[in-house]
């Protein structure tokens, strides 16, 4: 597995772990530019233990239900919603034109929720191969109550664009970011 950004707590840090029989080679053989840095290193140990004592780990969990769910309670009034997928909090919405064949929503529509929800205070992106999964990646500390807020934005949002109040205008210039 190998992972980064966030382990660095704001420093070029990445990391790769696997099995004793894959990892075990000779030290040269994994050197780079900044590997064995001990500033990074320093910094990434110290971000794994604010995760361990904080209990970041069980506290995304919980916070990422109150997420999952609330975001899968919107799906009764909002039929682009096909699927809320995911786990802790990272959580993927996709937005599709039918439920039924799991057609896709122009990405325009994914890009209007997108403008329309930061409009409104919430930050979320889209991903997949069709534009049209609006992720969240929040904070590791975000609050129930941040959770609930941000489910009602998003419900506010996918209001405002079902109802046309998000034009093509507004977000063409912000398109495939």
């Amino acid at each position: 597995m190998v992972f980064g950004k966030g382990l660095g707590g704001g420093l070029p840090l990445s990391a790769v772990i696997g099995p004793q029989h894959i990892m075990d080679h000779a030290a040269a053989f994994a050197l780079q530019t900044t590997a064995g840095n001990p500033v990074t290193t320093a910094a990434g140990r110290a971000v794994l233990q604010a995760i361990a004592d904080q209990g970041l780990i069980e506290r995304a969990n919980r916070v990422g239900g109150i997420l999952s769910d609330g975001l899968r309670a919107l799906s009764a009034r909002h039929a682009m919603i096909g699927e809320v997928r995911g786990r802790g909090l990272a959580v993927g919405v996709e937005l599709v034109n039918d439920r039924a064949s799991r057609e896709p929503v122009p990405v325009t529509t994914t890009a209007k929720v997108i403008y329309r929800a930061y409009q409104l205070g919430a930050v979320c992106f889209y991903v997949g191969l069709g534009g049209n999964v609006l992720e969240f990646t929040p904070p590791l500390t975000l609050s129930e109550a941040e959770a609930v807020e941000g489910v009602a934005i998003i419900d506010q949002a996918m209001t405002d664009v079902s109802q046309g109040l998000v034009s093509d205008a507004d977000v063409a210039p912000f398109m495939m970011w």
